[in-house]
């Protein structure tokens, strides 16, 4: 079937893309970091708006509701929300241009990887099947260490789940790193006041 190979193929070249030679690498809350903004790839040419979009101080991302997304009432389950805030947090930091491969090679220092340390989540609607839906993320706050996130997902402009993450970046002995210059830059715009931490 030409749908399937289609699919399969696209599937492929993203994987391939993602753990190939100088793609962004998985870390260990499942982000997925970017290469330095170096122009548009063939895949993102194809696919402009995979990784979402950004607009004024949010990022957006678009998700579809899928049948494996919903338990056997056909309601998101819940769980399935923190994966999607998680794609939404991975897409934003890509579009961000922060480069993982830099953040945790050894040779530029002690590896470092953002970990969440706290969620708070609210649940007020249910998603359902074949729903489109909305990740708005915002920074609300910058730490010395940590990043704290707003993560909205909208429905027809209706907000149905509210989340506030915090992540923090940390070296491979666990203990918490200064937020470089790359990173505090790449998000000082998405704040109204920075706030040490």
């Amino acid at each position: 079937m030409p749908s399937i190979s289609v699919c399969t193929s696209v599937t492929h070249k993203l994987n391939t893309r993602m753990s190939g030679p100088g793609a962004g690498i998985g870390l260990c809350t499942g982000l997925y970091l970017p290469l330095k903004l170096r122009g548009m790839n063939a895949d993102q040419k194809k696919w402009p708006d995979l990784a979402g979009r950004i607009e004024g101080n949010t990022h957006i991302l678009p998700v579809r509701i899928y049948f494996e997304d919903t338990d056997c009432g056909g309601v998101v389950y819940h769980a399935n929300f923190l994966k999607f805030c998680e794609r939404a947090r991975s897409d934003f930091i890509r579009l961000l241009g922060i480069d993982a491969n830099g953040l945790a090679n050894p040779q530029n220092g002690e590896p470092s990887i953002f970990v969440v340390r706290h969620v708070e989540i609210d649940y007020f609607k249910p998603g359902r099947m074949d729903d489109l839906l909305e990740v708005v993320t915002t920074c609300a706050e910058i730490g010395s260490a940590s990043l704290k996130l707003r993560q909205d997902v909208m429905r027809d402009s209706v907000k149905i789940v509210s989340a506030l993450v915090t992540v923090v970046l940390v070296g491979r002995s666990g203990k918490p790193q200064r937020l470089g210059a790359l990173v505090r830059n790449a998000f000082q715009r998405f704040v109204n006041q920075a706030r040490e931490t």
